[in-house]
């Protein structure tokens, strides 16, 4: 999924998927059981191609699977504070 816009705000929305998700009541589950997710988020670089980019995002949504469930990584902190780029969500 591409989210136009910076950082924060797709880890915001990317946050609010987890929240949705986790909450959300699966009948087809056995017992009550809940889903989680987890996402990889990482800014689309001039000249690069989106399959580069959905491998970063990849490798961020990896990292922040090894610490646990239902978590957002947002590839580089330096990319906390950019806006108006595109970002690919990985999931």
């Amino acid at each position: 999924m591409i989210v136009e816009g910076g950082a924060q705000q797709s880890e915001i929305f990317a946050n609010r998927l987890c929240n949705h998700v986790a909450r959300y009541s699966f009948s087809m589950l056995p017992n009550g059981r809940k889903i989680t997710s987890s996402f990889g988020v990482a800014l689309m670089r001039e000249h690069e191609t989106i399959w580069d980019t959905a491998e970063r995002a990849d490798i961020a949504l990896l990292g922040v699977k090894r610490r646990g469930r239902n978590r957002v990584a947002v590839e580089g902190f330096e990319f906390r504070n950019v806006s108006h780029f595109d970002y690919l969500l990985t999931a």
